[in-house]
């Protein structure tokens, strides 16, 4: 083995200890059969294979390297690109283990909402059916994370569904409560939610200038996707949101409007006693906030604000 090749087999193996091993210990994918399979080819080449386990079989990430032409390949028989720079290797390896970590993390979702109209015992039985003849079926980490996400489908498929005549009268209710105490120059609808209620808010104040906000959501993190068009210093904002699961949106977008000098109101159909703080108008509190009319077909994609 020459010089190169052994330095690469170092970088491997480094790389697997500092990104495989912590992966492992969150529970979150399985380290391979062997640390690492380094076998010469006849034809001069080396490869290094790393063989990982999914839930329902196993995946191979193979690295080529050829002395001759003094590059490395990887996976040549997908997804085939060629360097000579040693730390892209490095760089490759990691990207392919996080792509290892969310497919587990996905098909643990996929199992959860499949299983979400049985009992906890009973899902986490089926999982475990399901994967008892796979060397690596789920950690505890992954047992656990199963549970929370088995938890979330059956509160969901529990929530309520209300029709349009209640949720017509909902959005009049926060109407009449918005009009006497406060009278705004612009609504504001957060989308998606906020779009319907805000246009109806819209008409039942007498408001004409309406302009949406959107506000992405990845992970706990909110940022500002689509922004309201023209001033608004000194004007009167009303925020309007269908409603409000944990606040930090619309607290978002006011911040964002205070910082515009506009006076901010937030108003929501539906909040908990956990999150009605966060809003200065609310038709109900509610334990459980409902599925909304348009929602009831595509329970498990809403957005949570």
């Amino acid at each position: 083995m020459d010089d190169k090749t052994e330095r690469m087999t170092a970088l491997i193996e480094d790389t697997l200890r500092e990104h495989a091993q912590p992966l492992q210990e969150y529970g979150n994918i399985a380290l391979p059969r062997k640390d690492l399979e380094h076998i010469p080819q006849r034809d001069g080449t080396y490869t290094w294979r790393l063989v990982y386990w999914r839930f329902l079989g196993s995946g191979v990430i193979d690295i080529e390297y050829s002395p001759e032409d003094d590059t490395f390949t990887f996976n040549r028989k997908r997804d085939v690109r060629t360097t000579s720079d040693m730390q892209e290797v490095a760089e490759y390896l990691v990207e392919r283990l996080e792509g290892i970590r969310e497919g587990r993390v996905e098909n643990l979702r996929t199992q959860a909402k499949q299983c979400a109209h049985l009992s906890p015992e009973t899902a986490l039985g089926r999982l475990k059916e399901l994967t008892k003849d796979v060397f690596c079926g789920p950690s505890e980490g992954e047992m656990d994370l199963f549970k929370e996400f088995h938890r979330e489908e059956r509160e969901e498929r529990q929530r309520p569904t209300i029709g349009w005549g209640q949720y017509h009268s909902d959005i009049r209710t926060l109407a009449e409560k918005v009009s006497a105490l406060y009278t705004p120059d612009i609504i504001v609808p957060c989308m998606l939610g906020g779009l319907i209620p805000g246009a109806i808010m819209a008409k039942e104040l007498g408001v004409q200038d309406v302009r949406p906000i959107d506000i992405e959501r990845e992970d706990d993190e909110r940022r500002l996707a689509y922004d309201v068009q023209g001033d608004v210093k000194g004007k009167k904002v009303l925020i309007v949101e269908d409603d409000i699961p944990t606040g930090k949106t619309p607290l978002l977008v006011k911040q964002i409007f205070e910082e515009r000098d506009a006076e901010v109101r937030i108003a929501a159909l539906y909040v908990t006693q956990d999150t009605k703080k966060t809003v200065d108008f609310y038709a109900e509190v509610r334990e459980l906030l409902p599925h909304h009319p348009w929602k009831r077909f595509n329970r498990g994609n809403r957005l949570r604000t």
